[in-house]
């Protein structure tokens, strides 16, 4: 069998009577609503209903519905007939292949399609078939399709569009038709859709319906619209365009085929007088010094396909020069060949003369009145580009102690010094030696004049001669950095920045010195970025192991026994050796890695005080040296704490040494942290006590409980008179302020006696000890305990 047909309904009773009739189908036969629908769940491969379409007292259409609604297989076809010829024409059609291929085109399209949807007027049509994308276009349920019908679904002002070519349909005068409307969806919004109408004749003479199919059609419109409303703005713009809009082609003379109306008012030129070079071509406008330019230009961007723009100057008809920029592109074939260019120039003359003023502006320094060194970098740029001057040469003057200056005699006092000797300096300008402010209390001389090393030495002996004039000046005097230039391809700024290091690098011990920028500068230059980037390295983890801890014995002084380690920072430079603190502190320092570069010294000397514990080695204590800006650092306190406790050390055995540079801060903030500090049993000493800005007077305002005595005291003792050494002095001071001291430095027993005798705490020196690694420090407790 090929499948069943079920019929309901009695019309069909003399068809039944021979099997052939139903092409090889079997028939079942039901006559209530009620009989058809269990006849549809028990019998899974039905492939075709068939309802007859007089049936006393029963609607046939409702009929279709309700059976619909009733069964759990939805997709079965359902034909309405009226007598046997009807049948045979369904069954012809109903093939199951047939049917198979019906379902998919219905399921499986993406276009909405509707067989009986919307025949106006026709309330006994066929049962309507309207597959998903026609619901998903439409944006409403099948039922609501039904209950509302085609005309209420369509945009009000839509709905008489077709209205002739239905009538024709329907009158059997056209075979078809489309037409493109809008559906209202539920939501308010609307969408526009193609829609195609054809007639199709219902089988089992159920007469004439249609089949109609709808495609969304809603991007195509709204580009379509884009593109509209693009045409009339380019209209617009063209019109009102403050500039002009061009195509050309690609020649030497810019040949242009198409010039918009705003050539006039930006060329003096009518557009007509352009065209096909008629009268003259554009490159006769552009000014000579950037045809060949502007032409290379082209040539760069065409070869990449890129966009073009570039500022130039042209001449117009009344001799005026202006500033254009030109915007545009190429355009090219299908074989990537240039057909022409199109663009806009407009004018920017105004624009450029505000950068021009702007540039003036910013490369003046407000103070001297002086170009600064922005201007000083563009004069130096363009004469490498030129090659104008191959030896030349810049001279930085830094001047010293401004801070102080500015201290004692005010800022308005310095600015007043500095703008007079601006003026002093500038008659020693000449057309090729320009004076220049590279910095605040920084000025500079550039020569564009091959001069050797004796000329300038010479040169800068009249500049310090001008100096010296300010009494001032001549007290502090200034450091002279020199840098020469012959055939070097290096950047200005980094020009600058050698003189400015030469300067600074220059003899602090003589008012007035001077240092070349040389090979070996450049050398200590490489070798301060390399330590730079492997403190980077360190503090973000990469190369933590560089960075190692070794530990200088504390001596009891009464005992003469190791009761503690200073931990002091080494680190590994690999083909730079071992660098010292001396060395590497300040540049941390100075780019701001002290912070978490003190964190990791903190861990690695806690740790090793927690490793002595376990081993048995226990009551030592371990001393941290802690720079004025880890101090200033709002979360000092709590990180340190955090250290403390993830290491596991005991506060009360911990020591953090403040350098002396801590009596410059506010202390009133300082002495909150050393408080905090020192309640939780941690010892704050002062370290290099006696140097800089230290003093017993300004150290008793700090709650700190031990002085580190500097190194320079303890090498008196010996090289002088008993008396003559203020040592014990110190030492007496600090006990009477509640303070036990520590002497740094002790290199000779005649300096351990007088310490020990003046009754000094604690005693640290290469004499008992060196700093010593991990292993060396335990083998010298283990030594010491015996």
């Amino acid at each position: 069998m090929s499948g069943k047909v079920l019929i309901v309904g009695d019309c069909l009773s003399s068809a039944l009577e021979s099997q052939g009739a139903l092409h090889g189908y079997h028939a079942l036969v039901s006559n209530t609503l009620e009989d058809a629908a269990e006849q549809i769940r028990t019998n899974r491969d039905i492939v075709l209903i068939i309802i007859c379409r007089y049936q006393e007292g029963t609607d046939c259409y409702d009929l279709a519905r309700q059976l619909d609604r009733s069964i759990d297989q939805p997709g079965i076809p359902m034909l309405i007939i009226d007598n046997q010829d009807g049948l045979l024409q369904a069954l012809a059609g109903a093939h199951p292949h047939h049917a198979a291929l019906l379902q998919a085109i219905l399921t499986q399209s993406s276009l909405g399609i509707a067989v009986g949807f919307g025949d106006p007027g026709k309330s006994n049509a066929l049962y309507p078939i309207i597959n998903d994308a026609y619901i998903k276009i439409a944006g409403r349920s099948l039922e609501e399709l039904i209950n509302l019908g085609w005309d209420q679904i369509v945009h009000p002002e839509d709905v008489a569009l077709d209205e002739e070519e239905r009538r024709l349909l329907g009158e059997g005068n056209i075979s078809g038709y489309s037409v493109e409307k809008r559906i209202l969806r539920p939501d308010g919004s609307q969408i526009w859709v193609e829609l195609t109408v054809a007639p199709f004749e219902q089988p089992g003479g159920g007469g004439r319906t249609r089949i109609c199919l709808i495609k969304d059609i809603s991007d195509r419109k709204a580009i379509e619209e884009r593109l509209s409303e693009s045409e009339r703005s380019k209209a617009v713009l063209l019109q009102n365009l403050p500039g002009l809009a061009y195509r050309c082609l690609l020649d030497r003379f810019w040949t242009m085929q198409f010039v918009s109306e705003g050539c006039e008012p930006l060329t003096g030129y009518p557009a007509e007088s352009l065209l096909y070079n008629r009268d003259l071509s554009f490159n006769d406008l552009i000014a000579p010094e950037y045809r060949e330019v502007l032409w290379k230009k082209w040539q760069e961007v065409l070869s990449e396909q890129r966009h073009f723009e570039f500022e130039y100057e042209i001449i117009t008809a009344s001799g005026q020069r202006k500033w254009v920029l030109e915007m545009g592109q190429g355009v090219f074939n299908e074989q990537g060949q240039v057909d022409a260019l199109e663009g806009i120039i407009i004018d920017i003359t105004e624009r450029k003369e505000s950068e021009l003023q702007l540039r003036r502006i910013s490369e003046i320094d407000l103070l001297t009145g002086l170009p600064n060194r922005r201007a000083l970098q563009a004069v130096m740029a363009g004469d490498s580009k030129s090659g104008r001057y191959p030896k030349r040469s810049v001279i930085v003057f830094n001047l010293r102690r401004l801070n102080t200056i500015n201290s004692v005699y005010g800022f308005s006092f310095c600015e007043s010094l500095l703008a007079s000797l601006a003026e002093r300096l500038s008659a020693l300008c000449t057309p090729t030696r320009s004076l220049y402010t590279a910095a605040y209390g920084r000025f500079a001389f550039y020569i564009q004049e091959p001069l050797g090393k004796e000329e300038l030495l010479e040169f800068c002996s009249s500049v310090v001669e001008t100096l010296k004039s300010a009494a001032l000046v001549n007290t502090y005097g200034c450091g002279i950095g020199i840098r020469q230039i012959e055939g070097e391809d290096h950047d200005p700024e980094t020009l600058i920045h050698n003189a400015g290091i030469s300067a600074e690098r220059a003899d602090d011990s003589r008012p007035f010195a001077y240092r070349y920028f040389d090979q070996e500068l450049a050398a200590e230059l490489d070798r301060l970025s390399e330590i730079e980037e492997l403190l980077l390295s360190v503090v973000h983890g990469a190369k933590e192991d560089a960075l190692y801890l070794q530990y200088q014995p504390i001596i009891h002084s009464a005992s003469h026994k190791v009761c503690g380690f200073e931990a002091l920072a080494r680190l590994d430079g690999g083909p730079l050796g071992t660098i010292c603190p001396g060395e590497f502190i300040p540049i941390a320092e100075e780019n701001q890695l002290i912070v978490p570069l003190g964190k990791l010294i903190a861990k690695k000397a806690f740790t090793f005080l927690r490793r002595l514990e376990k081993s048995g080695l226990q009551g030592y204590t371990m001393s941290i040296n802690v720079s004025a800006i880890q101090l200033a650092q709002e979360d000092f306190v709590p990180e340190l704490f955090r250290i403390i406790g993830e290491t596991g050390v005991d506060p009360t055995r911990l020591c953090v040494e403040i350098t002396e540079s801590v009596f410059a801060q506010n202390y009133a903030a300082i002495n909150k942290k050393f408080t905090a500090l020192r309640q939780a049993g941690i010892t704050i000493a002062i370290d290099d006590f006696g140097t800089g800005y230290s003093s017993l007077a300004r150290e008793q305002e700090l709650d700190v409980d031990r002085l580190k005595i500097h190194k320079t005291f303890i090498d008196r003792v010996g090289a002088r008179e008993e008396d003559q050494v203020i040592a014990g002095d110190i030492i007496s001071m600090a006990h009477r302020l509640g303070h036990t001291v520590v002497a740094e430095g002790v290199e000779q027993e005649i300096q351990k006696a007088y310490l020990v005798k003046h009754q000094c705490d604690f005693l640290q020196g290469y004499l008992f000890s060196r700093p010593v690694g991990e292993a060396e420090a335990i083998a010298l407790l283990e030594q010491d305990a015996r």
